[in-house]
């Protein structure tokens, strides 16, 4: 279970990649609310079954949004209705009810589910990291730093999402047959620290086999004269200072995952005003960017508070 997918980053990118593996001891259906073709193409490949709503879930954005909790109660009424029905005709509780345990992947949508799960199951819930924009500043700040809105005012704003999102981990916790997994000794801090629960330690998986030089038989790769920083530009991924870092280097910067566009103008202002030359690329598939990663100097990141900074 993963709320969505839409976003397709790492955290869907891992997922995916873990699938092949798991399919050697467990019959794998994926739910979840949003699919994207490229997901669904993998799957296909893999064949592993999913289920999707018969309306996919776009998130609302803004903050009056998240003030009003409106993802989250969209969410749940895409799973209850998944039940009895979902895009592929099979609903998701005859799934259910051949099933042997539950996995569920954090993100936005993937706790509202964990309410409808059949007590007898047993249910692994993998926290990738608390709901960062409900208990940090770090999303609400414009590339640059500063505060898109005050913060004070924002916060307030969020403490309806903020009580759901502890409701839902409190009776995940209570919960007979449940673990709850942190993907490093970080994000079992926090989720400490926000929740006041404990949580074991699962580490991410990295499969060498996708990163084997694959423009030659042998090691040598050709470096260029740039490093590469993955993911969306923005203040928390620590982006702007990450094109100040290079000023003055003559090393230019690969940027993989686009970002906003107003992000995006004003980072690309930033680096003409540095004399750093930037490179950016919305979305790269994996073997673009296994080749661009080797042919890089370094791949870096100056991201706020990330465990492993993508």
């Amino acid at each position: 279970m993963k709320g969505t997918f839409e976003q397709f980053g790492g955290a869907e990118r891992d997922l995916l990649n873990n699938l092949p593996a798991w399919s050697d001891h467990f019959e794998i259906t994926v739910a979840t609310l949003n699919l994207p073709q490229k997901a669904r193409e993998t799957l296909d490949d893999l064949g592993i079954n999913y289920l999707t709503p018969v309306k996919q879930f776009t998130v609302p954005r803004g903050i009056w949004a998240e003030a009003r909790a409106l993802s989250s109660r969209q969410a749940i009424r895409l799973w209850i209705s998944m039940l009895d029905l979902t895009e592929q005709i099979t609903g998701l509780r005859e799934v259910l009810a051949n099933s042997d345990a539950i996995h569920v992947t954090s993100g936005v949508g993937s706790l509202e589910f964990t309410g409808l799960a059949p007590n007898h199951l047993p249910m692994h819930y993998y926290c990738l990291e608390p709901h960062r924009g409900l208990y940090e500043d770090v999303l609400h700040r414009t590339i640059e730093g500063t505060p898109k809105r005050n913060l004070f005012l924002t916060s307030l704003l969020l403490g309806k999402q903020r009580r759901r999102d502890q409701k839902f981990v409190s009776r995940l916790e209570k919960m007979k047959n449940v673990v709850i997994s942190a993907n490093s000794s970080w994000i079992q801090k926090r989720i400490s620290e926000i929740y006041g629960v404990k949580s074991q330690l699962l580490l991410p998986t990295v499969d060498l086999s996708v990163w084997k030089n694959q423009s030659s038989d042998d090691d040598s790769t050709s470096i260029g004269d740039y490093v590469v920083t993955i993911g969306a530009a923005s203040h928390v991924k620590g982006t702007w200072e990450t094109i100040e870092m290079l000023a003055g280097t003559g090393i230019s910067l690969a940027l993989v995952g686009g970002g906003d566009g107003y992000d995006l103008a004003r980072l690309r202002e930033r680096a003409e005003q540095l004399e750093v030359k930037l490179d950016i690329q919305p979305r790269l598939g994996q073997d673009e960017l296994v080749t661009l990663v080797q042919q890089a100097l370094a791949v870096v990141s100056l991201a706020y508070d990330e465990p492993f900074g993508l």
